[in-house]
This record gives structure tokens, sequence and C-alpha cells, in this order.
């Protein structure tokens, strides 16, 4: 366990440079060793997230969810870029 506590510190560091693709695979290789490890599913929660809102462009997300408003696959990519901007409310 020692190893996979180690391991989280160190994702969590590449997350933190923005390397987001590079911390899930090292979350998803850490959850396999600790997979019951609260922090590590929540930086494999967050590590996803992250690479979801990376690899999309805002204003077509947003453009989308405003003309679909009722189409899940129109708002679920806007909920992440909400999630990811702070906005909870």
């Amino acid at each position: 366990m020692k190893s996979a506590i180690a391991d989280k510190k160190y994702a969590a560091e590449i997350a933190a440079d923005g390397d987001h693709e590079r911390a899930l695979v090292i979350y998803d290789q850490i959850g396999e060793m600790a997979p019951e490890h609260p922090q590590v599913a929540a930086g494999r929660a967050q590590a996803r997230l992250l690479v979801r809102v990376q690899t999309t462009d805002p204003q077509a997300v947003v453009a989308a969810a405003q003309a679909s408003p009722d189409d899940p696959d129109a708002q679920l990519p806007m909920a992440d870029l909400e999630l990811a901007a702070g906005n909870l409310s």
C-alpha cells in the first residue's frame, strides 16, 4: 500500500502540471493495486473529467447544449464544463 500512496502523490503532481492523460494512466494503475482507496478513486474521477474537458471545444459544447436542452448526449459534456469550472449551483 505504501507504493500506491507514493504513486498517488506522483499522479497528483502530474495532474497539477496539467498532464491529465498521463495522470489518468497512473491512477488506473494505482486503482488496480488499491481499488478501494477513496483518494485514488477521486483522483481517477477528476483526471477523467479533465481529460474529457481538454478534448472538447467549449463553444461547440455550449451551442449543442443550448440547441438540444432535452438531449442527455448534448447536456453531459456541458455538465463536465460546468463542473470543471466550479459552477456547482
